[in-house]
């Protein structure tokens, strides 16, 4: 059982461990905190705002071409959140890409994949260090023996 238990801190380690890495190479890519890479701006070529009408959401669909590629995504807002950033009618919407990785991009003045990976770093960073407190201060003798009666070994 005992063996379980560091299995199970492992997992823990790799899993949260991944999941701030992740974070903060995307962050990394965003220019997050550092104008690491160039980020290009052009027009959607073609864009399509639908209500949600259950929350008050809008779902934003668009592409763009960048290298010869075409790239497509969607995204959803606050609607009052849009029309603050790119007006009640937009005529267009500009996307900004990574010009390295054009698959790193945002709506200009909407930045929300930059702060949903900061969250994701601090969310992962959390558990990761719950993950760690556990695995040293925890008593893992007497969890090894509390889960050998439940499980009848």
């Amino acid at each position: 059982m005992r063996k379980v238990i560091s299995i199970a801190l492992i997992a823990g380690y790799l899993f949260w461990g991944g999941f701030v890495l992740y974070s903060v190479v995307m962050l990394f890519l965003y220019n997050a905190y550092f104008d690491t890479f160039e980020f290009v701006c052009t027009e959607a070529s073609e864009f399509q705002m639908n209500d949600l009408t259950d929350n008050g959401k809008v779902a934003v669909r668009y592409s763009f071409s960048a290298g010869g590629c075409v790239y497509h995504d969607n995204e959803s807002f606050f609607k009052e959140i849009l029309v603050e950033s790119v007006g009640n009618n937009p005529g267009s919407l500009v996307v900004c890409y990574n010009s390295k990785f054009p698959k790193i991009h945002y709506l200009r003045n909407t930045n929300f994949k930059q702060r949903t990976f900061e969250m994701a770093a601090a969310l992962g960073g959390f558990f990761l260090l719950i993950t760690i407190l556990v695995d040293l201060f925890g008593d893992k003798d007497r969890w090894a023996k509390k889960y050998e009666k439940a499980f009848g070994r």
